[in-house]
This record gives C-alpha cells, sequence and structure tokens, in this order.
C-alpha cells in the first residue's frame, strides 16, 4: 500500500504502489511491527516502534515424569506459567 484515503466518508480507498485501488469500508492492516497502514493512520512518528521494559522467556524440557511433577508444583506462582505434561515435558514461560 502507498496511500490511503478517507474523506469523512463511511469508506476508505487503498492505493497500492502498483497503482490499483481497493475501496471498503474497513482498512485493516495486518501486517505486523512496521505496519504501513499504521504509519498512514498515524504518522511516522506516532506509529515509530517504542521498546518495552519487559522481556519473555519459553524453554521446554525433558525430565522423567515424577521429577517434571515434582517441579511444576514447586514452580507454581513463581513464574508466569509453568506446565508438566504426563510424558515428562515441562513448560516455562515468562
Amino acid at each position: 500500500m502507498s496511500n490511503n484515503t478517507y474523506k469523512g466518508e463511511p469508506r476508505v480507498t487503498a492505493t497500492f504502489e502498483d497503482g490499483s485501488k481497493a475501496t471498503g469500508d474497513l482498512l485493516v492492516g495486518p501486517d505486523g511491527s512496521k505496519s504501513i497502514a499504521r504509519k498512514y493512520l498515524l504518522g511516522p512518528e506516532m506509529a515509530a516502534l517504542q521498546p518495552l521494559p519487559i522481556m519473555g522467556l519459553r524453554a521446554t524440557f525433558t525430565f522423567p515424569s515424577e521429577i517434571a511433577k515434582k517441579i511444576d508444583a514447586e514452580l507454581q506462582g513463581q513464574l508466569t506459567g509453568n506446565t508438566s505434561h504426563p510424558a515428562g515435558y515441562c513448560t516455562f514461560f515468562a
């Protein structure tokens, strides 16, 4: 998409780089963190990525079933989430 037009009407027109256009009732921009639709809607400064002071981690390990259950019980509430599978898999995510 190279441009979009909204003139206060109940419809919006998107213009693509090849010159083709599409008009509809709704413009959906599911194009990820560098969304062109968001850039046109908010402007480059407001649409710029903003770092968040958080970090995430997810890991999966294989343990004997009884150890996986013990780890699950001991860590309950200490992480954002953890789960064990009867086959001995433990998954931790924070």
